[in-house]
């Protein structure tokens, strides 16, 4: 894993417990305007793709608020080994869109992490994120000094 991964985008889903029913969380990544040259160009390394990692620390649900604060979604540092022991999914396809379905999500004070990248390093451009449920959910786009734009995994 390249060292810029750090950088990518992340957004913060919440499932707030109680729920009503078992959740269903899909989500799917667009790429936008401006990539049609860099994909004929380097297919390989401009195929793009989600992380869902657990997110232990950080932002988190206070039972007696039912807002959640954009200023408690402060950027998660990602590494290695850090990564690989909160993988829930990851996809990758050399397409212009990557979706992620998955009912195995348990509702949780703590939030998951999306983290959108590409399969190889420094490829950025514009991108879509789209976070449906059958459920009540909450999405929240880390705080971070960073353009988002897809970087390198």
């Amino acid at each position: 894993m390249h060292s810029t991964w750090s950088d990518n985008p992340q957004f913060y889903l919440f499932l707030p417990p109680p729920v009503s029913a078992k959740p269903k969380v899909r989500i799917l990544l667009k790429l936008l305007h401006g990539w049609d040259g860099k994909r004929k160009r380097d297919p390989l390394n401009t195929m793009i793709g989600v992380y869902l990692l657990q997110c232990p620390k950080g932002a988190q649900l206070d039972p007696n608020d039912e807002t959640i604060s954009v200023a408690r979604a402060v950027r998660q540092p990602l590494n290695d080994s850090d990564y690989r022991a909160r993988l829930v999914e990851a996809t990758f396809l050399p397409n212009s869109e990557a979706v992620i379905t998955i009912d195995t999500l348990a509702p949780s004070k703590n939030p998951y992490l999306i983290v959108p990248a590409t399969f190889g390093r420094e490829k950025t451009g514009s991108f879509s994120l789209e976070v449906t449920s059958n459920v009540e959910i909450f999405l929240l786009e880390g705080i971070s000094a960073f353009s988002a734009s897809l970087h390198m995994q």
